[in-house]
């Protein structure tokens, strides 16, 4: 049984509901022609917005997850 620490990224963005199966499907193909970061490539494709990237993987990470225009 895999910690969530252990899931790899893209499943842990399906997970979230932030993609589904396929788009993770997608871009990992995109991803072999590329090179890119899954995530790059799940941004890039439209599949993914940059925020909901950075707060699952700030929980990936275990790192808080800080938007600096949001600090005074």
């Amino acid at each position: 049984m895999q910690t969530k620490d252990s899931k790899l990224i893209g499943q842990m963005l399906i997970d979230e509901g932030i993609i589904t199966s396929e788009q993770l499907e997608i871009g990992l193909r995109e991803q072999q022609k590329t090179n890119d970061f899954i995530c790059t490539t799940l941004i890039k494709l439209g599949f993914a917005p940059v925020q909901n990237v950075f707060s699952v993987l700030s929980k990936k990470l275990n790192i808080p997850y800080v938007k600096v225009k949001d600090i005074e």
